[in-house]
């Protein structure tokens, strides 16, 4: 089973590191030093409450947040366990696994249509506007695509035009969910075309505490639980 395991954790009640410096003595040194170079008291939190996330999640399996690396892309890494993180607005969110996984959370706001027209397939644009809520539905979008290059590892330099997000060859059968998003609305999932071959990933979705979506993309080959 391909186990993919999510943690979500509010951020912005967490006082700022910089008030609290003996806090940041449980996290790793890279991180500290990226925490204070920080502007804003909410991205500080937001990199305090991720640092705090994967001290304790690496710990748990014998890990420690010195032995990350970056991949080709910058993508961080580490030997023996895949894991990513996303945030936005009030959480971050950690998903891990022993196969390759993304994750993208996004705060439902105002529709960012540069954003829809310069990366979006006229697919994915007429999915939107046919949708009962087409907010929520290009965020939905927008994760996915996000999950996807970051389950691959490529980020930003895959070139929009080389995937797609299909929504009509995917499922609204939930997994098996424990959990982080035991209570969470779940949307469906996501198929993702590359180069028009379909790929061997599939992305999860969630509405979380109403005004977030959330994806996860990840292997299928054996099936998919989350806890």
């Amino acid at each position: 089973m391909n186990r993919v395991e999510c943690y979500i954790k509010g951020c912005l009640d967490l006082s700022d590191p910089l008030d609290h410096p003996e806090e940041l003595s449980a996290l790793d040194a890279a991180r500290r030093e990226r925490i204070r170079k920080y502007r804003t008291p909410a991205d500080r939190k937001r990199g305090f409450c991720a640092g705090l996330m994967i001290a304790e999640h690496f710990s748990a399996r014998g890990k420690r947040a010195e032995e990350i690396t970056t991949g080709p892309h910058g993508r961080p890494q580490i030997e023996g366990l895949d894991f990513n993180i996303s945030h936005a607005g009030d959480y971050v969110v950690m998903a891990l696994s022993d196969h390759s996984v993304g994750c993208d959370i996004e705060r439902i706001r105002d529709k960012k249509t540069g954003i829809a027209k310069r990366f979006f397939s006229e697919a994915e644009a007429a999915w939107i506007d046919a949708s009962e809520d087409p907010l929520a539905a290009f965020y939905r979008v927008w994760t996915a695509r996000e999950s996807y290059v970051k389950y691959t590892g490529e980020g930003i330099s895959l070139d929009f035009q080389k995937y797609e997000i299909r929504f009509d060859d995917a499922s609204r059968e939930a997994p098996l969910t424990e959990g982080d998003l035991r209570e969470a609305q779940y949307l469906g999932s996501a198929a993702v075309m590359r180069d028009g071959v379909r790929q061997d990933c599939m992305v999860f979705q969630w509405r979380y505490d109403e005004n977030y979506v959330l994806s996860l993309c990840c292997d299928i080959a054996k099936g998919v639980c989350f806890a």
